[in-house]
């Protein structure tokens, strides 16, 4: 059961802020939402800040929802505790939370989780389907499922200004009979099939009011397929612009590119990942522009404290080369990452590059920059 306190907050937060929310995104719920009398786990695809809150529209009581550490301020720590939220530190062993996760079922909780982790950056989830199942089947409890859409075009991760469009949840439950019955594979489909989106092409022509549609654009687009530039790629109002050779694309606020190289900035996003391999290759013939990013700031600390053993250095250069993310300048004498062996590589509000490699926790801080190239980079090699 939860504390009062919780209770309390929940309830302002749920009879204040959420109506004006739905009001905001004329959201629809549509399947079974009915919530389970006993404690059980809600899991939901990550579009948004606000996605936890829509939620909540349909929660008769607070959830132990669980959190990113890392990507939290002191104020967002203080108010999540408040409102009973449990937190994670990407990069420490899982262990102990799945522990404190049974724990609060125990004890009558309800847990809510976002098992992609952190929100999608072109719209598609990017879920983890068996190991989310095999979560379930340990947990042994009743399986509340909500797929979000709409949110991630009201504000796109990479965008600098938000939107307005229509948002539906549908609802989708397992019985805990059903989820223990089932094998792991068989529960990873029905999760697929309750959770698996892709927004932009789900949604294609969907009315979405906003300006200023592409600013924001360079933390998901580095590379320009007219002249094959790195870091040229920025936008301006509702027009993507190339720096280096002077191309410009419309964007809609759906997000296709009407007359652009590719059909949407999925499209132009997935040709990006993969000319990675082309990178990769260009360290034997030097024929292809390197990765790199400079005037950044090199972060380090503990693995446990960001308190701790911290180090700042300052205007450095991260270029790619065989397989690392070689760090120079400003005295340094040159630091080496295997990119495909970090730990818990992520983007951090769009300016920094988080990565674990050995005990400490790095960043790479360049804000105005496109930082998802090095994520790109350590999900192709880690593979």
């Amino acid at each position: 059961m939860s504390s009062w306190y919780q209770r309390f907050a929940f309830s302002l937060v749920k009879g204040f802020y959420v109506p004006r929310l739905i009001s905001r995104y004329s959201v629809r719920f549509t399947g079974n939402d009915k919530e389970p009398a006993e404690p059980h786990l809600l899991i939901a695809n990550h579009q948004h800040m606000d996605d936890s809150y829509v939620l909540a529209r349909h929660m008769a009581s607070p959830v132990r929802a669980m959190a990113d550490r890392e990507a939290s301020s002191a104020l967002q720590l203080a108010l999540g505790k408040l409102l009973g939220l449990y937190f994670r530190r990407p990069g420490v062993d899982d262990t102990a939370l799945i522990r404190q996760t049974k724990s609060f079922l125990n004890e009558g909780h309800s847990v809510g989780i976002f098992p992609s982790g952190a929100m999608s950056w072109d719209g598609r989830d990017e879920i983890d389907f068996l190991q989310t199942a095999k979560l379930a089947k340990l947990l042994r409890v009743p399986f509340r499922m909500a797929r979000i859409s709409g949110l991630y075009l009201a504000k796109p991760r990479w965008a600098e200004s938000a939107r307005v469009t229509e948002v539906g949840v549908h609802w989708t439950m397992l019985q805990a009979m059903e989820v223990r019955e089932m094998k792991a594979g068989e529960l990873a489909g029905r999760i697929r099939d309750a959770l698996a989106h892709d927004e932009v092409r789900s949604l294609r022509g969907a009315e979405v009011q906003g300006g200023k549609l592409a600013e924001g654009i360079h933390n998901l687009i580095w590379h320009c397929p007219s002249c094959n530039g790195h870091n040229g790629i920025h936008g301006v109002g509702n027009e993507i612009l190339c720096g280096r050779c002077g191309g410009g694309w419309v964007l809609r606020g759906d997000l296709s590119l009407p007359d652009g190289p590719f059909a949407d900035i999925v499209s132009w996003h997935d040709w990006q990942i993969g000319r990675l391999s082309e990178q990769i290759a260009a360290d034997e013939d030097g024929d292809f522009p390197r990765l790199d990013t400079t005037g950044a700031a090199l972060i380090s600390h503990d693995q446990r404290s960001p308190r701790r053993n911290r180090n700042v250095v300052r205007e450095v250069r991260a270029e790619y080369r065989n397989g690392e993310m070689h760090v120079s300048g400003n005295g340094t004498h040159g630091i080496s990452f295997p990119l495909g062996s970090v730990r818990a590589p992520r983007i951090l509000k769009n300016r920094s590059f988080c990565f674990s490699h050995g005990e400490q926790r790095f960043q790479l801080e360049a804000p105005g920059q496109n930082l998802l190239k090095w994520l790109c980079m350590a999900r192709r090699l880690s593979r």
